[in-house]
């Protein structure tokens, strides 16, 4: 069963014999018959193999179409920015709920200039919130969005933190979400 090093030139071998053996082996021949008939194959590795094949490429599918649902919600959310004079305001609960489709849109409003963006979104019952700030905000207001972000996670009973152009924070509350949304503009002074 297993094969190790006990001491300097020594080692160690154990293995099951008898009728144990035997037990073991046909445990195993069980198993393989199982797989067998549950994938409905005679080659049992060939079919996982190939499931695997299949899983991963419809992930970079997913993520494929979560790219693209991402990139027109870009535009959907900077269609509903406000303008506040020397910035442009979006604060919206988005329904993307995979994570790096998330960040890369934050990356992509954090290109546009003289914006301010506050995400919520809703992910396996738990709240989240992503402030961005492009740099040139941050460098004419001083805003950080790592700071600004603590007080208004305090409302999802969660905690955050980041850079001074990206952070994001995650709770508890599902509840507070529409409150923190509503609370940025008190932070914008």
């Amino acid at each position: 069963i297993s094969e190790g090093s006990v001491a300097a030139g020594i080692r160690r071998i154990e293995a099951v014999t008898g009728i144990n053996a035997f037990n073991e082996l046909n445990s195993a021949y069980t198993e393989v018959n199982e797989l067998k008939s549950v994938l409905k194959t005679k080659d049992p590795l060939k079919s996982v193999q190939q499931l695997q094949s299949q899983i991963k490429e419809l992930q970079q599918k997913i993520e494929g179409f979560n790219a693209k649902a991402a990139s027109g919600l870009k535009d959907e959310l900077l269609s509903k920015a406000i303008d506040k004079g020397d910035y442009k305001l979006i604060v919206e609960r988005i329904s993307l709920e995979d994570s790096s489709a998330i960040k890369n849109l934050c990356f992509d409003l954090k290109k546009e200039s003289g914006l301010v963006a506050l995400l919520g979104v809703l992910s396996d019952g738990k709240p989240g919130l992503h402030l961005v700030i492009s740099q040139d905000v941050v460098d004419s207001k001083g805003w950080k969005a790592g700071e600004m972000i603590r007080p208004l996670a305090a409302n999802i009973k969660g905690g955050g933190g980041g850079q001074p152009t990206y952070a994001s924070a995650g709770g508890t509350d599902a509840s507070g979400l529409m409150t923190a949304l509503n609370s940025i503009e008190g932070t914008l002074v």
